[in-house]
């Protein structure tokens, strides 16, 4: 008896032919994510990149010694009136000690009025000075203050009626400027007053006993 045959049912590829598909499945895959792999690079590369700039510090400069200049320096003594001369009297020179001479030429009581809020018309008294730069440097008269006083103390009221004239601008070295002064007094106190005198170019006070 012939025995019954069967149709062969289809099985898995295998061998070479198999093997060829297997590859080209790889290639396929290796390809699809290639480029996946370099956006993501290049989106790392710009989220490194793509933030604030770093700023750069310029070095400070410096005044040639290695250090950092300082604010500019006032053409002005470290401090103001804090060393008393000597009195000297009314007509004798004073000088400070940077060089700055100023003497007090005349002394009288009069009557003075008043300008400005605070001042009193009445009797007064008139000062003028002379002063003569013989230091080194020029000086700015405009930091020239003179200050009355009384016996105990008490200041007496600066005017700036006439025939008042403060000194005002830079005296060069060897040059020489008048100045008056007014104040309130008492009548008849004029010869108990006291003169102090500074200037922002020393550290002197000039005193002048009248």
């Amino acid at each position: 008896m012939n025995a019954t045959q069967h149709p062969r049912r289809p099985g898995r590829r295998s061998g070479p032919a198999g093997l060829a598909v297997a590859a080209l499945c790889l290639a396929t895959l290796a390809a699809c994510s290639a480029p996946r792999s370099t956006s993501t690079s290049l989106a790392g590369a710009e989220s490194t990149t793509s933030g604030p700039a770093a700023t750069a510090t310029s070095p400070a400069p410096t005044d040639g010694t290695g250090e950092s200049p300082g604010p500019e320096e006032a053409a002005t003594a470290d401090v103001i009136g804090t060393r008393t001369l000597a009195p000297v009297p009314v007509r004798a020179p004073a000088r400070f000690s940077e060089g700055l001479t100023v003497t007090v030429t005349s002394v009288r009581e009069a009557q003075v009025t008043a300008v400005y809020p605070g001042e009193v018309s009445g009797p007064g008294m008139v000062v003028q000075l002379t002063f003569t730069n013989l230091s080194p440097d020029p000086v700015d008269l405009d930091g020239v203050r003179v200050n009355a006083s009384r016996p105990d103390g008490s200041p007496a009221t600066a005017m700036e009626g006439p025939p008042y004239a403060a000194p005002t601008g830079v005296l060069d070295l060897g040059a020489s400027a008048g100045a008056t002064f007014v104040y309130a007094i008492p009548q008849g106190t004029a010869r108990s007053m006291t003169l102090e005198i500074t200037s922002v170019s020393s550290a002197d006070t000039v005193t002048v006993d009248v």
